[in-house]
């Protein structure tokens, strides 16, 4: 990516492929999910998204980013990941004014690397969603939530860390309940297991219809555009029936159909224009 942003050619030449392929097989546009760019990068990361708007918008296509959720835009800032090669390259500010949305990565609060706690606990979104806030109009802000939970296991004696992280789905959590009851963590708004496997005691922190109609309450009461979802198929059931109660938008373009040279032909020609 690095080698793309050194490059004004190159940055142009990927944004008229990516146009192609939408105009191509009928899509609304594209979200820019482009992570592990140095910080000192942004004003390159900046211009190449600006000039990718400025073209998507002129062929009637949409154009967001995801970035990675933060509290302050400090290098030593207590962001989820770091700063350097990590939050600092988004200009919130700047990208703002010129994408459709901005999708905020508002997790992991808790890694791997991290002692068992939630992966969104609700204070903790509620401090990104206020400064995302603060650098872009609400209207445009999606905010990010974790489908996905995190599992910690003791680790062996001896072993640098006391726990072992690892991603879990909530089809893992669901099968623990078979030996473990949940507990509700009031102040984070977050689920939790505590139980043993293999011999080892395990944590699991997940996300649940619950959670994650809390942070939906919030996102709505700021203003915001809605939410966004990493990552689809790891998620509780029963979220998707809790969406009964809120009004969703469905996009009403239809993906292109008939033959590829025809429709490469038609998108040719129209990026010509």
């Amino acid at each position: 990516m690095h080698t793309v942003l050194d490059s004004p050619a190159a940055r142009a030449r990927a944004i008229r492929y990516l146009i192609y392929y939408a105009l191509r097989d009928g899509y609304l546009g594209f979200q820019f999910d482009c992570e592990n760019i140095h910080y000192t990068y942004r004003d390159k990361f900046t211009a190449f998204f600006r000039e990718a708007a400025r073209e998507f918008h002129r062929h009637g296509l949409e154009l967001s980013a995801a970035v990675v959720g933060r509290l302050d835009d400090t290098r030593d800032s207590n962001s989820p990941g770091g700063y350097e090669n990590w939050s600092g390259v988004y200009d919130y500010a700047a990208m703002g004014k010129v994408a459709d949305f901005i999708s905020g990565m508002d997790y992991a609060e808790h890694g791997a690397t991290a002692d068992p706690g939630p992966v969104a606990g609700l204070p903790w979104v509620t401090a990104i969603a206020r400064y995302s806030a603060a650098n872009i109009p609400p209207a445009k802000v999606s905010l990010g939530v974790p489908f996905y939970g995190m599992r910690w296991e003791t680790a062996e004696p001896g072993a640098p860390r006391k726990w072992r992280g690892g991603s879990a789905r909530y089809r893992d959590a669901a099968a623990a309940m078979a030996g473990a009851q949940p507990a509700w963590d009031e102040k984070e708004s977050a689920p939790h297991l505590t139980f043993q496997a293999n011999g080892w005691t395990t944590e699991l922190w997940y996300e649940d219809a619950r959670s994650l109609g809390a942070k939906m309450q919030m996102a709505r009461a700021m203003g915001f555009r809605g939410i966004s979802a990493w990552v689809l198929g790891q998620e509780d059931p029963a979220f998707w029936d809790s969406l009964d109660v809120w009004r969703v938008r469905h996009p009403r373009k239809l993906l292109f159909a008939g033959p590829l040279d025809v429709r490469s032909r038609r998108a040719a020609s129209e990026l010509s224009r």
